[in-house]
């Protein structure tokens, strides 16, 4: 949702899971809003399913925008939710690039299900600079921090 305001008035698809973008994209004719539906989950305030799994088949994206409740080197990038780490697993699996959007306090955290390795991150977006362990494995494998 926070890149809302970067893509309200380009011509784009997009793919998403998030209410909040949803009802805040009604008003621009610009955006295709591609949307799986699905059960609400209050706390995301996304839509979540598992029989939506294979949702992601039938599309080519090109870039997928990823959020995560934590990161580390051992288990990757992870979230609490099992039916949204399926969903984000088919997305990042499905996507020629992947943004990983996460602030400084992720890094070195994880949750319950890991849906990606961070090798598969092509950029990480963050507030400001990781450790240092997180620098060097992201030179090993070509992975560029994006930073203010």
């Amino acid at each position: 949702y926070e890149m809302f305001e970067f893509l309200k008035n380009r011509e784009l698809t997009i793919i998403t899971n998030n209410l909040t973008f949803i009802i805040n994209s009604l008003p621009y004719d610009n955006l295709t809003i591609i949307s799986i539906g699905g059960t609400l989950e209050r706390k995301t305030n996304s839509f979540t399913s598992l029989k939506k799994i294979d949702f992601f088949e039938a599309y080519n994206i090109n870039k997928a925008f990823m959020a995560s409740t934590g990161v580390s080197l051992v288990n990757g990038v992870t979230n609490a939710s099992p039916v949204e780490s399926e969903l984000k697993k088919m997305a990042v699996a499905k996507s020629s690039t992947t943004f990983l959007l996460i602030d400084h306090g992720k890094f070195g955290k994880q949750s319950l299900m890991t849906y990606c390795s961070l090798s598969e991150i092509d950029y990480l977006v963050t507030n400001r600079a990781p450790e240092e362990k997180y620098l060097e494995y992201a030179k090993n494998h070509n992975i560029e921090i994006v930073m203010p």
